[in-house]
């Protein structure tokens, strides 16, 4: 039954998402690019507050983070981008606004260079297809995110997650799946939820 209404919600979000624009993704991106730099420049994980930030190239109708990205590359963070791997697992790589990104799995554009360890990641700037107020997320059911978080768990190390969402993507969410990770704190163009006032 959880699993039909995940699929039922990712559906109806993804067909209004799909109807966005360009010029839509950009908006709610600029609408946001403040906050979530500054969440990002305040934030302290474990020591590392001045890790690398990784984040993501948006995909058609997901909220573009350049502009947010744009600002935390001018306040000295380093940034890393996903390169998607056959296996099933993602890798980042580090990237400056206006480095070559080369289409490859999904239509993404991904950097050219060498990956770095999740250790020297501190915080994660994480796409959605929703979002609850508790944090959990229900992505595109791929599993990329789950299994990176799975793979910094494993290394014990637990970085900042700090997903963004417009306004119509934060909704209720079906009990989350054990290995389900939750964001501690999620961003829209109207709100922002930290959870970690919920523990």
């Amino acid at each position: 039954m959880e699993q039909r209404q995940r699929d039922a919600i990712r559906e109806r979000l993804l067909k209004r998402r799909r109807a966005l624009s360009r010029d839509d993704a950009e908006t709610a991106g600029a609408a946001i690019a403040a906050e979530v730099s500054n969440r990002l420049q305040s934030v302290s994980t474990a020591g590392q507050s001045r890790g690398a930030v990784a984040a993501y190239n948006a995909l058609p109708g997901e909220i573009d983070p350049t502009r947010s990205l744009a600002l935390l590359h001018d306040a000295g963070r380093r940034i890393v981008l996903p390169v998607c791997r056959s296996d099933g697992h993602m890798d980042f790589c580090p990237w400056s606004p206006g480095d070559a990104l080369v289409p490859r799995a999904f239509g993404v554009l991904e950097p050219t260079t060498e990956p770095i360890d999740v250790a020297e990641i501190s915080a994660v700037i994480v796409p959605g297809v929703a979002f609850d107020r508790l944090g959990n997320r229900l992505g595109h059911g791929v599993g990329y995110y789950d299994r990176f978080f799975d793979r910094c768990a494993q290394q014990s190390h637990d970085p900042y997650r700090l997903g963004i969402a417009y306004d119509f993507q934060v909704v209720e969410l079906p009990a989350p799946e054990p290995w389900d990770i939750p964001m501690h704190i999620v961003i829209s163009p109207s709100e922002v939820i930290d959870t970690t006032l919920c523990e």
